[in-house]
């Protein structure tokens, strides 16, 4: 197959490999752990039944290495030529928190006055910040069985971005922290192993599959208890196992039984996977969370006022580095390399990458081209060549106006049988980008469908509208 068109250079049964072309870019240096929630999260039922409010102030630095593998050597045994990065972080968290507990599980609200992070890898600086419109944000926690991704997280104004999302899903989360002593008589001397849903959760990993962390009052004065963390867990982010080393105080208070202190020192080890990189990195938090009784920025009114009637959704907006091409997703189709040329997406679900969807800027179409869905199907039938079969095809618009074309194609590499689905998508103005869906057909079922928000909110700027939209981030982080 052409190259622009080969989405898999090799396949394996039930699972996508790690190899992309070598024209791609880079991998994504940071992803510690996305998340994905199906529904849409109600602040107006949250409101009703909310029950404490506390101001919480997080400093967090974290250093070590990232670790990717370049595509060209990912499947030699013994691999000296791994890319290890050195990266480090500092950020701080200021923010005014309602949480309310029920059968059902935990959600809070946040007003965060401060959010920013100044992040260095491999001696590049940049700084990531939360801005204005996305500083009211609902954290939702669910309690039921069988449920991959627990917590999920939402603007109450717009969407998030991914690297905003990144920026706030952070260890010890202040809405969950008080589980770790929930039910527990707080007395000098008392020891227990905490839930393992709670610690994946304040760890930042999808499941627990060994720990021997110990949860022990070492100390009692007064209406304050000294709690202390300590021991190892291995588990699972994203597809990728981990190591995680946890060493930590809390301060709780024995008559509201909440935490009011937290200082945890996390030493996480994580491999490399199809969705992101390994790191080994050693991650310190100091979290001070003071109760309060009643709301300054988050009274219901101006809860109300800033929701309107809009429907909050967990759902990710992604850009390309130069903000030619903006979409919405999902979390379960997460990044793993977002350059100028090519965005790459692969489709994570119940700890297996079912799919992989590529987004490629096209030439502009001139005003006096007359681009039709015929045209697009000769132009991937040439691509696919004989190793293909186009089974199906379709047009359509969008409410935006785009115009898509969808031709679905099977074929086999390697033995395995594969699907692909192609989107072409232009608007009026004559901006255009191809989207690839790639999946093994005994998988197409799982996959058919998800990419649909990402192809219908499909947004290709010009040069100049690109240029502007840079200049309004900058202006936002140079405050």
């Amino acid at each position: 197959m052409n190259t622009h068109f080969r989405l898999l250079e090799n396949s394996s049964k039930g699972k996508l490999v790690r190899q992309i072309s070598k024209w791609t870019i880079h991998l994504t240096l940071i992803s510690i752990v996305f998340v994905w929630f199906p529904q849409s999260l109600n602040a107006k039922t949250f409101q009703k039944t909310a029950t404490k409010y506390q101001n919480v102030s997080v400093r967090m630095e974290i250093r070590g290495n990232v670790v990717s593998t370049p595509a060209e050597t990912a499947d030699e045994q013994e691999n000296s030529n791994a890319n290890v990065v050195p990266m480090k972080i500092k950020a701080d968290f200021n923010y005014e928190e309602l949480v309310q507990e029920s059968a059902s599980g935990i959600r809070s609200v946040r007003y965060y006055d401060e959010c920013a992070a100044n992040i260095d890898i491999n001696g590049k600086a940049s700084k990531s910040i939360l801005p204005d419109a996305n500083r009211y944000v609902l954290f939702n926690r669910i309690i039921k069985k069988n449920v991959v991704d627990r917590v999920a997280i939402a603007s109450l104004q717009s969407r998030l971005t991914q690297k905003q999302w990144q920026l706030i899903d952070i260890p010890g989360n202040s809405m969950i922290v008080d589980q770790l002593i929930a039910g527990k008589e707080l007395e000098e001397g008392k020891a227990w192993e905490p839930n393992a849903e709670v610690l994946a959760d304040i760890l930042l990993l999808d499941s627990i599959e060994e720990s021997n962390i110990e949860i022990k009052v070492t100390n009692v004065r007064g209406k304050l208890a000294t709690i202390s963390l300590f021991g190892n867990v291995n588990g699972v982010a994203d597809d990728a196992s981990c190591g995680v080393r946890v060493t930590g105080k809390l301060v709780a208070n024995r008559t509201t039984k909440r935490v009011e202190s937290v200082e945890l020192t996390i030493r996480h080890k994580k491999d490399e996977g199809q969705v992101g990189p390994g790191f080994d990195v050693l991650i310190k938090i100091e979290a001070d969370i003071t109760p309060r009784n009643a709301p300054d920025r988050l009274t219901k009114s101006n809860i109300t006022k800033i929701r309107g009637h809009r429907s909050i959704s967990s759902d990710l907006i992604l850009e390309s580095p130069l903000k030619t091409i903006q979409f919405v997703h999902d979390r379960r189709w997460r990044s793993v390399i977002n350059s100028p040329e090519l965005m790459v997406l692969r489709l994570l679900d119940d700890g297996q990458v079912l799919g992989q969807c590529n987004v490629i800027p096209m030439p502009r179409l001139g005003e006096a081209d007359d681009y039709t869905i015929e045209d697009f199907k000769k132009n991937v039938q040439q691509a696919v060549g004989e190793s293909g079969q186009l089974t199906d095809s379709r047009a359509r618009k969008t409410t935006s106006g785009n115009r898509i074309f969808e031709v679905e194609v099977t074929g086999e590499q390697s033995g395995v049988p594969l699907t692909w689905i192609y989107y072409h998508v232009s608007q009026s103005n004559g901006l255009r980008a191809m989207c690839i869906i790639t999946t093994e057909s005994e998988l197409i079922d799982s996959v058919r469908g998800t990419e649909l928000k990402l192809i219908d909110s499909l947004l290709i700027r010009s040069a100049d509208e690109a240029r502007q939209a840079r200049e309004a981030d900058e202006t936002i982080r140079s405050r």
